[in-house]
Order: C-alpha cells, then structure tokens, then sequence
C-alpha cells in the first residue's frame, strides 16, 4: 500500500491480490485517475470505485466497464469533469440529447426533450 501511495504506477506491478483490494486501488487512484486501467476487472465494476476515478479524470471512462459506460450518472460525472469523455460512454448514452449539451457538443436547441 504504501508503494502504490508514493507512485499510482505501483499498481501495474503489484500482485493480483494488491489489484482486487479496494483500498489499494482507492489509493493509487487518488494518486491518478488512469490507474483504474490496473485494477481488477471486479473494481471497474465498482460505482465507487469507478466515480472516484472519473470524477478525478474524465477519461478513466475508458478502462470502467461496460456496464458503467452504460450508466448515466457515471457518464456524466465523467463528461462534467472532462467532455470529451462521452466518446468512452456506450450507447445509446454517448448519442444522448442531454449528455451532449452537458459535455459542450451541442447547443441547448438541439434538445428534444424541451418543452
């Protein structure tokens, strides 16, 4: 644990065990976000885990798994953080109306669901 707080790179070595311990990665992510890519496929299934990522770095999208690619409210954490994000949401969200505005790529008048 405390390699991985001085250096987030730590985690790409650390054993398999270090990669599954929530706490273990919690900390390499505070480091940096894009640790999330080394940590165990259970931990990018993890909202928490995966919100304390995206809201760090928008781009940590990329190595969350598809499931949460898929949930609106990671998406949006991410694409608040970086917009350019969406392009890691799956669809239908990464064509979503609202997402689009909210990340900057389209204009409120594109909005369908305004009344």
């Amino acid at each position: 644990l405390q390699a991985v707080k001085q250096n987030c790179i730590s985690l790409q070595y650390a054993d398999e065990i270090l990669k599954k311990d929530k706490d273990v990665v919690l900390q390499a992510i505070k480091q940096n976000s894009n640790a999330l890519q080394h940590a165990d496929e259970g931990l990018k299934k993890d909202k928490d885990v995966v919100l304390q990522a995206v809201k760090q770095n928008g781009n940590a999208l990329e190595f969350v798994d598809e499931v949460l690619r898929r949930d609106k409210n990671v998406v949006l954490e991410a694409i608040l953080k970086t917009p350019e994000a969406l392009k890691f949401a799956e669809p239908p969200l990464n064509q979503d109306p609202q997402l689009l505005i909210k990340a900057g790529l389209w204009d409120e008048d594109h909005d369908t669901n305004k009344n």
